[in-house]
């Protein structure tokens, strides 16, 4: 069994293939040959590559979270719909490769700022 791989590079060089050819490849890329993806998916698969999300994320821009700014304005927050709907959101994103992050906006305090500091932290 190969060393244990823990980053796109070092996969890339075991296999003697440029980062971007893996990683296009990992990716389901149909300009990359059949037979090359199946060896860097197999190599991976051996070496317990698992891909860095921080990286892809900085990469595509894209985070893979949906979040909701739930205004609290009192006791009475939450009433059965409301655990129903964050319960189906929740479930649909997951189906689609994103999570649900729910954020609480105090009272005084607006939607926009509480969105604005998850955005930016």
């Amino acid at each position: 069994m190969p060393a244990r791989v823990t980053t796109l590079k070092e996969l890339a060089a075991q296999l003697d293939l440029s980062i971007t050819t893996v990683s296009r490849a990992l990716a389901g890329h149909e300009q990359i040959a059949l037979k090359t993806r199946q060896r860097v998916t197999e190599a991976a698969r051996q070496a317990g590559y698992v891909p860095n999300t921080a990286a892809r994320t900085l990469v595509s821009g894209r985070s893979g979270f949906v979040g909701m700014v739930l205004p609290i304005r009192g006791p009475n927050l939450v009433d059965s719909f409301l655990g129903e709907f964050v319960t189906g959101l929740g479930e649909g994103l997951v189906s689609h490769g994103s999570d649900l992050i729910l954020a609480a906006a105090a009272q005084g305090q607006s939607e926009l700022s509480v969105l604005r500091h998850v955005v930016e932290s």
